[in-house]
């Protein structure tokens, strides 16, 4: 009998053993092609699929055990040799290579006990779900490790209890002659070591806080981007205050200037109506000196008043009463004498009294001559009429 770990089939009719890879379902001439088991000489079914590698396998209800529920020869011797190796004496030991540091670090170590058994095709239960484990390993009743036998593909399940995947070559090529420590290698990804976990952490840490740190400085650049906006606002806002201000100032300043046009123009037209003012007055003064002349000329009074020595002996020489009364207004009721004491024309005070002007006469108002001309501030000729007064009182 051909060895249990044959991977292929023998054509029918021939002695060649063929691998699963290579075979196929048709003859050359496209005739279903009929493959015998090496082990029992019955039939063998090929089979081929997208996701599952080419193999063997009996029809259902064969009771050989070369091509085992359709799994291979591989699978199958595999599975038993690590069935036997749990119940052996030998110390077992898993690693696991880091997929960070790519180290092989131990996983798992197996010990056999009184209790220990190992039992093939265990199914077992998982969230709800029944999985079959290839090799499961119990300590009396209680399930504690599985170990999962791979050919073709690794498993990318789980398990209530620690488990493993193992290439089936690396069991197939075991020597199980020898009692030496055995250590398998777990080819089940990923895988990340403690250290590496460690590591991991610490650089998470750090990045956090790179990114906090980040986060925070965002948020100082932020504040101090506000700030500066703000302050740049704040200086704008001075800024255009600032410029308000001197516009203001400018408009103020040319308002004063308005001002002061409108003030020196209006004290130029000022001015000129004074000077027009006082031109008239002038002119008005030329024509009441004149007019006063020709009443002058006219009357000793208007002679008296104008302050005329000339007029003032004209008119005594033509017989003028030097002591006639004025009957305009505001002299009603004066004097000559009284008339020339508002002028204050000594000249012509010296000619009325030298020609017997009283001086004792009043006026309306109970005033003298001498009086008069101290009301106009003129103190010589109250002197002067005193004078001539003490004189006339003083002759015979």
């Amino acid at each position: 009998m051909p060895s249990h770990l044959a991977p292929g089939a023998y054509k029918e009719g021939t002695t060649l053993l063929v691998q699963p890879k290579n075979a196929s379902k048709k003859d050359d001439e496209g005739r279903k092609q009929v493959w015998k088991c090496p082990c029992c000489s019955t039939d063998a079914i090929l089979c081929r699929g997208p996701k599952v590698p080419p193999y063997f396998r009996h029809p259902s209800g064969s009771d050989c055990a070369f091509y085992t529920g359709g799994e291979s020869a591989q699978h199958y011797g595999a599975k038993n040799i690590a069935r036997d190796l749990l119940e052996s004496d030998r110390t077992i030991q898993f690693t696991r290579a880091c997929n960070r540091c790519k180290k092989d670090i131990l996983v798992h170590t197996h010990a056999k006990t009184k209790d220990t058994t190992a039992k093939t095709e265990v199914s077992y239960q998982m969230d709800g779900t029944t999985y079959r484990a290839d090799v499961a390993h119990f300590e009396g009743d209680v399930l504690n490790f599985i170990w999962e036998i791979c050919w073709t593909h690794s498993t990318s399940r789980d398990a209530p209890v620690p488990w493993v995947d193992v290439a089936a070559m690396d069991i197939l090529d075991v020597e199980t002659v020898t009692n030496v420590p055995l250590t398998f290698k777990c080819i089940r990804n990923p895988f990340t070591c403690e250290p590496c976990l460690e590591i991991i952490k610490q650089q998470k840490l750090e990045a956090e806080k790179k990114r906090l740190n980040a986060i925070l400085n965002a948020i100082e650049v932020a504040k101090l981007r506000k700030e500066q906006a703000e302050r740049r606002k704040e200086e704008a806002e001075q800024m255009a205050k600032l410029q308000q201000e001197e516009l203001e100032r400018k408009r103020e300043s040319r308002r004063r200037k308005e001002q002061a046009e409108h003030m020196v123009k209006l004290q130029q037209e000022e001015l000129e109506r004074k000077k027009e003012q006082a031109k008239k007055n002038e002119e008005d003064s030329k024509k009441r000196e004149e007019l006063l002349m020709d009443h002058a000329k006219e009357s000793l009074l208007d002679a008296a008043y104008t302050g005329s020595p000339e007029l003032v002996s004209e008119h005594i020489k033509n017989g003028a009463d030097m002591n006639q009364r004025s009957n305009r207004y505001p002299h009603i009721g004066w004097t000559p004498l009284m008339l020339a004491c508002i002028h204050g024309s000594e000249k012509v005070i010296s000619i009325l009294l030298e020609a017997g002007a009283k001086t004792d006469l009043k006026t309306f108002n109970g005033e003298t001559a001498s009086q008069l001309a101290e009301h106009y501030e003129h103190p010589t000729i109250v002197d002067l009429i005193h004078s001539y007064s003490s004189k006339a009182v003083a002759k015979p």
